[in-house]
């Protein structure tokens, strides 16, 4: 989870260990379907 948009592009090269990132502000229903996306992969 970042507010920082230069944190979300650094987090693009590693790719092999992050599963998504949040940007703020984002609703539970964000986070809930983030948090299901990565427990599926």
């Amino acid at each position: 989870m970042t507010g920082f948009a230069d944190q979300r592009e650094r987090a693009r090269g590693l790719d092999a260990i992050v599963t998504d990132v949040l940007t703020k502000p984002f609703s539970l229903a964000d986070l809930r379907a983030t948090v299901n996306r990565a427990l599926a992969a």
